[in-house]
């Protein structure tokens, strides 16, 4: 019984940062929209900015350390009942259940609060930056799981070129 509990959290687990892999995040999410109460269910897309500049100039091992700063940072946001997982590559989804949609103003705020504490401890020669794109479950506009994780999506890439655009101006 114990190594089919430890089988079934390999394959629900991201190895690398302990958070919930891709697979169950799917599935996760399916059984969430189709069981929902009247709390709203809201999603955040979240990318590591500049992941790539970190494996070039510090190497592949302060990539993963820098996905591992992430997870942590994500779970010292998040409350214990929220799903926090590892999409791919440099990028996390966080599921949560909120009372009304003005909450995630106040997440988002606290998550950008942890990541400037992160940064301010200088313990990695690099800065923590996210992109994250969020937004509301809403059955009536007829959203399934996945066009919902697709809308999030979209929506992170749209604020990613929108900060491309700040920084190019600004150097």
């Amino acid at each position: 019984m114990l190594y089919i509990n430890v089988q079934n959290d390999q394959l629900r687990t991201d190895y690398l940062t302990g958070l919930y892999n891709r697979r169950y995040l799917d599935h996760y999410l399916s059984v969430k929209v189709k069981t929902r109460d009247n709390r709203l269910l809201a999603g955040l897309m979240i990318d590591l900015d500049s992941f790539k500049k970190i494996n070039d100039e510090y190497g592949h091992d302060s990539g993963d350390q820098a996905l591992r700063n992430v997870s942590r940072i994500l779970r010292q946001t998040f409350r214990r009942q929220d799903f926090i997982s590892r999409y791919g590559g440099d990028e996390f989804v966080v599921v949560m259940e909120i009372q009304e949609p003005c909450e995630l103003k106040e997440i988002l705020e606290r998550l950008r609060e942890n990541i400037e504490m992160f940064n301010r401890r200088n313990i990695v020669p690099y800065k923590i930056g996210l992109t994250i794109g969020c937004d509301c479950f809403d059955r009536k506009e007829g959203l399934t799981a996945s066009s919902f994780l697709t809308r999030i999506d979209r929506l992170m890439y749209l604020n990613k070129q929108k900060n491309d655009g700040q920084h190019q101006h600004k150097d």
